[in-house]
């Protein structure tokens, strides 16, 4: 080869293994140990009134969450009973709910996955929708059920099945 094709041909294998390393390392990067999704439960940005949830496309979640993967203990799937540490008992404790319920976020990375509202088991106002009663039959559990008084039946799927949840769950060792 002369010197001006060996330049060239080096200049171009350079070039390509500029191109290829970052590459291999982005692979190498997904080949380690997976990120954990941040799944939390958030108030409602601006206290979003549970009466008009339904008819939003988008909600946006609090800056921070109410608590968080770290706070729930375990999570039965099959009947959405979460069990939670002694943190967010207090916080639920100390939550404000008014009769017509306060609205929340289940998210993950701060993107909403569903939402519903906290409720009053003193409220004699009707919800149809996601639901977290605040009474909670153990002082380290809650369910989130679907509507205010009793679950309803409903023709709509059901949004605490959401997949992104359980595999969130699932990977943090949470699942039941």
């Amino acid at each position: 080869m002369t010197t001006s094709r060996l330049g060239l041909h080096m200049r171009n294998t350079v070039t390509l293994l500029a191109c290829i390393l970052p590459l291999l390392a982005c692979q190498h990067g997904h080949n380690s140990a997976p990120v954990q999704a941040s799944l939390g439960v958030y108030l409602t940005r601006d206290n979003v009134p549970p009466s008009i949830l339904n008819i939003l496309s988008h909600v946006e979640p609090s800056d921070e969450p109410l608590f968080s993967i770290d706070d729930i203990t375990s999570y039965s799937w099959s009947t959405h009973v979460l069990h939670i540490s002694d943190r967010a008992q207090h916080i639920l404790d100390t939550l404000s709910v008014p009769v017509s319920g306060k609205t929340f976020c289940v998210c993950i990375n701060r993107l909403p996955k569903y939402c519903g509202a906290f409720w009053s088991p003193i409220s004699s106002i009707s919800f149809v929708g996601t639901t977290i009663l605040i009474q909670r039959p153990m002082p380290d559990s809650l369910r989130i059920g679907r509507g205010y008084p009793t679950d309803r039946d409903s023709t709509m799927p059901d949004p605490r099945n959401n997949s992104e949840v359980e595999a969130a769950l699932r990977s943090a060792g949470k699942l039941r």
